[in-house]
């Protein structure tokens, strides 16, 4: 795996692009705290798209009529990665809040960015 550290300042492009071309894709959001542990917050759901406010990062799930959108809210964020396979394909994104949170946006399917539809941008 590789690491691709995202800057503050590039998290309004970089999450618009990361999410109009990885939407639909089937992720697990898990979560580790300092004290609750780690456990899975959404369970192999269809990933609609991932935002910011500010320093706070809100990753969004669930597409179907009858279930209604989840959200998961990252408060007070510090640091986004990419982690890629050694071939380049998206695996997962990490984020880190200041507080020890840690939220990881996990592809069921490693997806390769290059590949996917260009038309969605």
């Amino acid at each position: 795996m590789t690491t691709q550290d995202i800057p503050m300042r590039d998290w309004p492009s970089f999450f618009g692009h990361f999410s109009r071309i990885h939407q639909g894709a089937i992720v697990t959001v898990s979560v580790s705290s300092p004290d609750a542990g780690a456990f899975d917050a959404m369970l192999d759901q269809p990933f609609a798209g991932i935002s910011s406010d500010g320093d706070d990062v809100i990753v969004h799930v669930g597409t179907r009529i009858d279930r209604p959108h989840l959200q998961h809210h990252v408060l007070h964020v510090d640091t986004v990665h990419l982690q890629q396979t050694a071939e380049g394909a998206d695996a997962e994104l990490d984020i880190d809040a200041f507080d020890g949170i840690r939220a990881m946006v996990k592809f069921r399917s490693p997806m390769y960015s290059d590949l996917l539809d260009a038309a969605v941008e």
